[in-house]
């Protein structure tokens, strides 16, 4: 519709975006990548189809309809909301067929085959999802609970997903309408991602030119299309920062049409500068666009990916096929792809019930609870937990129930389910289900980017109640910090945080506080409760007597409050320092992650297949 110029920035504008840049890195690929352009297809197919049709043409018709079949199909293996192109494409559809209605003998033939079209749409949307309403009412509304959805038993694992975040409009910076200092967390926003203030209003003037042609009677396909496309993504990107991406291309498209419009004037009128215009015009459109996309391929750290990649070659190589990788679902479908092997949790099976149970085996401090649960997930997914809750009833006291029940062997469990209210069958059924035969190996995976999400664990891990009398924290200042201990027996470490901690070594005992100087003083921060030193395999624990900060007793939500655990460890070759709160450093997963899994004898480390990753083989 708007010639080379249009179509030049139409494209740049569609590939460069932020979010698709970000999505597609070399190593990286998400899904939202592939819908993208596998929507273009279908939408171009589908209009060229309609076109083939107006101009009874067969031939194209019948090629331009395979098209179509052939990238409804694409769409249908690529995300799960590939629906949502199918039914732009129908509502367009039906508004033209209402727009170009005709009464009398001026009628063309079969003027109701773009509706016949519609309906054979909406036929196998529904036969391939019968559920389809309910679905798409059940993620919206997923997507717009918080993290405590009223009365439910689990929490909303969505609530986690940065993607599924509501980005601003505009930060209300003016960089941002330039789409300057993207980096900054500060600055994104919805107008700064699909390349500044120019390409969005731009989008936005080609919006109101095609409204106000449809007024005048030039309906076209097209134009309906691209207006429902990029009306429905735009309320789309206001629910999450992932679906930006899908707005970027309508937006893009439309830019690209004025751009091609304005320039197409010039041709028109011979305007003797018109070149030097043109290449004004591209420049305004796509200079902060280039200039972002340059930053992001050129300060892209093409090697952090490496560490994963290198365990996984040794997983592959060193372990049987059938082993089950445990690890949080972010790195799932990578783990699954780069590691030839299944993994419990990945981005499809983020429900909450799973959700609950991953979390809460990393979060919990019993140990027999915690690989119980990692077992009874490679054996028998969720259908123990499945059957706990429709035996005895979708409640706080099932869950509990069933914490008792893993935290002991398959004997204990079983004697105390003889004496609850049910059938003998249904005893053995559950007991089976919770404690499985000929469970496959299972290796649990701690990726490095783990501990800057493990506060979620505790969220999603916990029952209503627990989170009520209990808050958990799970909270690090300094993560794994190489030092140098002073031989004097004092070392004082900056934090980084504004205050220092004064270690020291005294009579085979260690001592920590924290200071806002290097010299010890009686204010103190925050509040060190213990200090553990590894070196190895053992590890050693010495309880502080350090007071709460004045003025902090009573406060349950500043940091200065927390409990704090300063761990130092010692592999022979470097010494880190750690400083977590005490509720992470006592769970499974801060065990595993800060103490090598020291004191845990259900977790073996497994240093053959570990680098910057840590591997643990999950026992019987």
């Amino acid at each position: 519709m708007c010639g080379l110029t249009g179509a030049i920035a139409a494209s740049v504008l569609s590939v460069l975006n932020y979010l698709y840049l970000v999505y597609t890195i070399p190593g990286y690929y998400d899904t939202d990548g592939v819908i993208s352009w596998v929507a273009c297809f279908f939408f171009y197919f589908g209009v060229k189809l309609v076109k083939g049709w107006q101009e009874k043409n067969r031939k194209s018709m019948t090629l331009y309809g395979l098209g179509l079949i052939v990238s409804f199909i694409a769409l249908y293996h690529s995300w799960y909301i590939y629906y949502l192109f199918p039914g732009i494409f129908v509502g367009a559809l039906i508004l033209f067929t209402l727009l170009t209605w005709k009464r009398g003998k001026e009628k063309r033939p079969f003027f109701f085959a773009p509706l016949l079209l519609a309906v054979g749409i909406v036929a196998v949307l529904l036969i391939l999802e019968k559920t389809l309403l309910s679905r798409v009412l059940g993620l919206f509304s997923l997507i717009t609970s918080p993290v405590e959805s009223g009365g439910s038993l689990f929490q909303n694992v969505f609530s986690s997903i940065t993607e599924l975040q509501k980005p601003p409009l505009w930060t209300e910076q003016i960089s941002g309408l330039f789409r300057l200092d993207i980096f900054s967390d500060s600055n994104l926003c919805i107008i700064n991602c699909i390349g500044g203030i120019v390409p969005f209003l731009s989008a936005l003037a080609m919006c109101l030119i095609i409204l106000i042609r449809i007024i005048r009677k030039d309906v076209r396909i097209e134009y309906l299309l691209l207006l429902i496309w990029y009306a429905v993504t735009l309320v789309l990107s206001f629910m999450g920062w992932r679906f930006i991406m899908l707005f970027a291309v309508p937006s893009a498209i439309l830019a690209g049409n004025l751009a091609g419009s304005v320039s197409g004037l010039m041709d028109q009128r011979r305007f003797k500068l018109r070149p030097v215009c043109q290449g004004l015009l591209l420049v305004l459109l796509l200079l902060p666009t280039l200039c972002s996309a340059y930053r992001i391929l050129t300060d892209f750290d093409y090697e952090s990916d490496k560490p994963v990649g290198e365990c996984l070659a040794k997983i592959r190589e060193n372990t049987p096929e059938d082993t089950m990788l445990v690890s949080w679902w972010d790195c799932g479908y990578f783990l699954e792809e780069k590691g030839s092997r299944r993994t419990l949790f990945d981005g499809g099976t983020q429900h909450r019930e799973r959700t609950f149970l991953v979390s809460r085996a990393f979060a919990t401090e019993d140990e027999e609870l915690s690989a119980n649960i990692f077992r009874m997930l490679s054996g028998k997914g969720n259908k123990g937990i499945s059957l706990m809750l429709s035996t005895f009833g979708d409640t706080e006291e099932t869950l509990f129930l069933m914490d008792e029940l893993l935290s002991g062997s398959k004997t204990e469990a079983r004697e105390l389910l003889l004496n609850k209210d049910i059938s003998e069958e249904l005893v053995n059924e559950i007991t089976e289900l919770l404690f499985p035969e000929n469970v496959p190996p299972t290796e649990c995976v701690i990726t490095p980017d783990m501990p800057w999400i493990c506060g979620w664990f505790p969220v999603y891990g916990q029952s209503m109640t627990e989170r009520a009398e209990k808050p958990v924290r799970f909270a690090w200042e300094v993560h794994m910090m190489p030092i140098s201990l002073s031989e004097n027996g004092s070392t004082a470490i900056d934090t980084g945080n504004g205050y220092y901690v004064i270690l020291e070594e005294s009579d085979s005992s260690w001592y920590a506080r924290s200071s806002l100087t290097e010299e010890p003083s009686e204010e103190q921060p925050m509040h060190v409760e213990r200090v553990i030193i590894r070196d190895h395999d053992r590890y050693r624990e010495y309880a502080q007597n350090n007071p709460l900060p004045k003025g902090e007793q009573d406060s349950d939500t500043d940091r200065a409050s927390i409990p704090w655990t300063v761990i130092v460890t010692d592999d022979g070759q470097i010494s880190t320092f750690s400083m977590v709160s005490s509720d992470l450093a006592d769970s499974v997963f801060g065990r595993l992650v800060y103490l090598g899994g020291a004191g845990l004898t259900r977790y073996k480390e497994e240093p053959e297949l570990s680098n910057e990753v840590l591997v643990y083989r999950i026992l019987e």
